[in-house]
């Protein structure tokens, strides 16, 4: 029903380490850019064009991000999702493709879930993908 993703990430003992996340995921996008207003008299015939911007956008840029949840792991699996909050090396494989997204863990904070106060364990994580959408890169 819902697609799985693969987030291999470096954990405490410098090895690579695999979780799956399969449940519910939405994926976004935000861009910014910078603009700035030029003036559109021609000074050599004197004349105004109207068919030309006046506002002018440069440093376009655009960002995409996804939440992933994780499913339900047992609380044995707690470690596991801080390592992986700890971590500055993080990829996402989305299942059926072979290409490998570079992602940051965009969360700053975790609450530990225990199955005697929550049941069953679901954890939601924010992942921005680690590069701009259009490559501006001189």
């Amino acid at each position: 029903k819902y697609p799985t993703y693969k987030i291999t990430f470096i954990n405490k003992y410098g090895v690579l380490e695999d979780m799956w996340f399969h449940k519910k995921s939405v994926e976004s996008m935000t861009t910014s850019k910078e603009e700035f207003n030029r003036n559109l008299l021609n000074y050599t015939t004197l004349t105004y064009s109207n068919k030309s911007h006046s506002k002018n956008i440069y440093n376009k840029k655009g960002n995409q991000s996804i939440v992933l949840n994780s499913g339900f792991y047992p609380e044995a699996y707690n470690e596991a999702f801080e390592q992986l909050l700890l971590s500055e090396f993080v990829w996402m494989t989305k299942t059926g493709s072979s290409t490998i997204y570079p992602m940051v863990v965009n969360d700053s904070s975790f609450t530990y879930k225990t199955s005697l106060n929550d049941k069953l364990i679901n954890y939601t994580i924010n992942f921005d993908y680690a590069y701009d959408l259009i490559n501006n890169v001189h």
